[in-house]
């Protein structure tokens, strides 16, 4: 496998394990729209969204294969079994009533 199918099958295990653990995991950010374009455009980063908090997944991936890295904001980086980078786990998010007429 290469590099970018490796990444993806990584990515893959976390969302699939995370809902054998009973929680939502999506493909979040722009590997979604990668994949979406199509075959030129194939994703070097993936990012997943869950319902699950950050303690809940460094509870299911064990906390050797994690790291709180915004845990004010529900990020944990989770790690593979080998040298790739580790892929980010953000807990979903709602948006609230913003004062300053800004909307993210």
């Amino acid at each position: 496998m290469g590099q970018a199918q490796d990444r993806r099958a990584f990515a893959l295990e976390i969302v699939e394990t995370l809902a054998g653990a009973g929680h939502e995991a999506v493909w979040a950010g722009g590997c979604v729209r990668d994949l979406l374009l199509g075959e030129d455009h194939v994703p070097e980063d993936f990012d997943i969204a869950t319902d699950a908090v950050p303690e809940r997944v460094r509870e299911v991936f064990g906390r050797d294969r994690t790291q709180a890295v915004g845990a004010s904001f529900g990020v944990v980086l989770v790690r593979g079994q080998d040298q790739q980078p580790p892929i980010e786990v953000a807990t979903f998010r709602t948006e609230s009533a913003y004062g300053d007429g800004r909307h993210p």
